[in-house]
């Protein structure tokens, strides 16, 4: 227990403390404003409260930093000194020894016998020293740390003091996991790191994820069976590729058509030359020649937007073509592959893993 606190700047006589009830009272004639605020907020402070140099500054600012020296009572006797100059710190007077505020809050949790409860030193007494200038003398609010406390907080702390908040821990921790959770979610869609989706969406994966499930188990049991059933899935394969290279074959085919069409109709816009003009002039000396002119000038101009047409549509042409030619050169790596292996089920492995994986998208 605190037996005593000394500080000769705001306090002549050394205040002793005794078992039970300890008061601090006025003068007889009544009169305020003597101080026991302050000593109450100074024994908050010999308690590793941090309030006295911020909440006590006009005591600080009439008689300077303070020296406070103070002694508690356990096994033995403890005493130290702490200075509003240097609050962070408790020098202890026994062994010379500076104790940072945290170590000696824990200093005190362990006399006091405070160890056990799920709260550190502070959150056990502070809502107990209920002082004018810590804001947390409402009558109406006595379980109040401070003013702006919120109800859970002090509702948390009492069960803890009373050893009752194991019966909601657990509780607590699957409601803040969930609140986490929740704000995961929310933030990965936000992102775009995942993607919202329509129902009608939903259920066509449901239906590719169905279905990869179902060539899963074929190579799967294939892979349980003989090597028999696994050339049949090979042989498979191979069809399939051979059927993708056909037809992309003939797509293929049926762009060049396209583009070769293309070639021939720019080739056909091109403008008159001067020379034709005057071969129409040999046959038809009073041919209006300004009139073929203007009539000239407008195909050219029909020409120029064709031109411009044609060779927009050739360039996607172009481009669908690599992206065909890509794409055959790839199953005939595939081909190459199945025809040319001697390990028919490193295959077929190579085959499921890749399916699993995407079953899994």
């Amino acid at each position: 227990m605190l037996k005593s606190i000394k500080c000769e700047s705001l306090i002549k006589n050394t205040l002793k403390f005794s078992h039970g009830l300890n008061a601090v009272i006025g003068a007889d004639d009544a009169h305020n404003s003597i101080g026991k605020s302050s000593i109450l907020m100074l024994i908050d402070f010999v308690f590793s409260g941090d309030d006295f140099p911020h909440k006590c500054d006009d005591v600080i600012k009439n008689v300077g930093d303070l020296s406070v020296y103070f002694t508690f009572e356990f096994d033995k006797s403890y005493s130290f000194i702490r200075n509003t100059k240097s609050p962070e710190v408790v020098i202890s007077l026994d062994s010379d020894k500076v104790l940072t505020i945290e170590e000696f809050r824990n200093f005190l949790q362990e006399k006091y016998g405070l160890v056990e409860y799920e709260l550190n030193f502070r959150e056990c007494i502070s809502a107990f020293f209920r002082i004018y200038q810590r804001g947390n003398y409402n009558e109406k609010n006595p379980l109040c740390n401070h003013s702006k406390e919120t109800y859970s907080s002090i509702r948390k702390r009492v069960l803890k003091l009373f050893k009752k908040y194991n019966v909601i821990s657990e509780l607590e921790r699957l409601k803040t996991d969930l609140s986490n959770n929740k704000i995961y979610i929310k933030g990965a869609f936000n992102t775009g790191v995942v993607k919202k989706i329509t129902k009608t969406q939903f259920n066509k994966n449901l239906n590719k994820i169905s279905s990869l499930d179902s060539e899963i188990a074929q190579y799967k049991k294939a892979l349980s069976s003989n090597v028999t059933d696994i050339k049949s899935i090979l042989d498979k394969e191979v069809i399939d590729l051979k059927r993708r290279k056909d037809n992309l074959q003939k797509l293929r085919l049926s762009l060049e058509i396209s583009a070769s069409r293309i070639d021939a109709n720019l080739a056909s816009v091109n403008p008159r030359s001067s020379k034709e003009y005057n071969l129409i002039l040999d046959f038809f000396p009073d041919v209006n020649t300004e009139r073929l002119q203007m009539i000239d000038m407008f195909h050219s101009g029909i020409s120029k937007i064709m031109r411009g047409k044609l060779t927009d549509e050739k360039k996607i042409i172009e481009l669908q073509l690599a992206e065909l030619d890509n794409d055959l050169h790839s199953i005939d790596d595939d081909l190459l592959k199945v025809v040319s292996s001697k390990e028919e089920s490193l295959i077929v492995l190579e085959k499921l893993s890749i399916l699993i994986e995407n079953a899994k998208i």
